[in-house]
């Protein structure tokens, strides 16, 4: 029996050292036609100045894919905010009519409305590195989507990772600049979760943190969740991203 038990415990350790000890190159991998839904949720609290919750939904659908680049068309479906500010509250919903908005949300909607109707064309290679992008028609709101996209890029190293590896990405654009740690934390057969630590140079003393789950059959990040501490030059202003996709 003692010998029996050695050996599944033998076993069980071989099997949990393979775990740890595996190994996964991180890459996009989409075909034409790929189809992603991508839920965004930005809220931002200045307490008690200000409370703002903004949604976004959209599509991404591959519409090239060869030699190792990827031509995606982003198009944006609906937008929600709910905002309060100095004792008054406005909640706009895209998919809501005029007869169910107030005066003000219909001046929210004049000035988000025209965000539904861009398209985002962007070049990616394997590793997500941005190669060309555009937002047509080209508008204000259209270059600042492209500012952030360009920020916020989710680039991933050349080489396979462990759980442990860890990679750094910084970008800078418009006297901003943002430095991210990425730090491998678990493994799966199907996603690789990742810890992310950092700041933005430009903005103060703003930190970084949060957590991410990488879809290991596309590479597209599944689930992101990241706080953004501004700090007291920024009377104390915290945001939380989150965003996920998935592929219909």
């Amino acid at each position: 029996m003692r010998r029996i038990q050695h050996i599944v415990f033998v076993a069980f350790l071989m099997f949990a050292m393979n775990l740890t000890a595996q190994s996964v190159l991180l890459q996009y991998h989409f075909e034409k036609g790929d189809t992603h839904l991508i839920k965004m949720k930005m809220s931002q609290n200045m307490a008690p100045i200000m409370t703002m919750d903004l949604g976004l939904t959209m599509k991404t659908v591959t519409m090239s894919a060869k030699d190792g680049k990827f031509e995606n068309k982003t198009t944006f479906d609906s937008v929600k905010m709910d905002m309060t500010a100095q004792g008054e509250s406005i909640n706009f919903d895209s998919n809501a009519s005029d007869e169910e908005l107030s005066e003000e949300e219909k001046k929210v909607k004049a000035e988000l409305s025209p965000m539904l109707e861009m398209v985002l064309y962007q070049t990616l290679d394997k590793a997500g590195k941005v190669l060309d992008q555009k937002v047509l028609p080209e508008t204000i709101s259209g270059d600042q989507i492209l500012n952030q996209n360009q920020l916020t890029a989710m680039v991933y190293p050349l080489t396979p990772l462990q759980v442990g590896s860890s990679w750094d990405y910084s970008q800078a654009l418009n006297g901003v600049k943002m430095n991210v740690k990425y730090t491998v934390t678990k493994i799966t057969g199907t996603s690789v979760f990742v810890s992310i630590l950092g700041n933005i140079e430009g903005i103060a003393d703003a930190e970084v943190g949060g957590e991410m789950e990488i879809d290991r059959s596309s590479g597209m990040p599944s689930d992101v969740k990241m706080d953004i501490d501004m700090g007291a030059s920024a009377m104390g202003m915290k945001m939380l991203v989150e965003m996920t996709s998935e592929k219909l």
